[in-house]
């Protein structure tokens, strides 16, 4: 039936060097192939453990900035009035983020 559906669609028989034409820009496919082409099935490791540490801690300090925006961006923007509790942790997120 799908190959009746795909034969009608695009007038040619469905193959297997269509569904790869279709697939090998996808990112699981192009990793297989490069490690196919390095001859290790293994992920490569990054050869300098200190740099790898240091933009993990990067992407964190990020990740933590952005989490807090979004929670200031949803007290800022609540319909409701706010309670005492998220009235403090409002101005506590506004004082860090003028600070930085």
């Amino acid at each position: 039936m799908a190959h009746q559906i795909f034969f009608n669609a695009h007038k040619i028989k469905f193959n297997l060097h269509h569904a790869w034409e279709e697939l090998r820009n996808d990112q699981k496919w192009c990793e297989a192939v490069t490690k196919k082409i390095d001859g290790s099935g293994k992920k490569r490791k990054c050869d300098d453990g200190a740099q790898s540490e240091s933009s993990q801690e990067k992407y964190l300090t990020v990740k933590e900035r952005l989490s807090k925006m979004a929670l200031l961006d949803s007290l800022i923007f609540k319909n409701t009035t706010l309670s005492e509790a998220e009235e403090a942790l409002k101005q506590k997120l506004i004082t860090e983020m003028l600070s930085n």
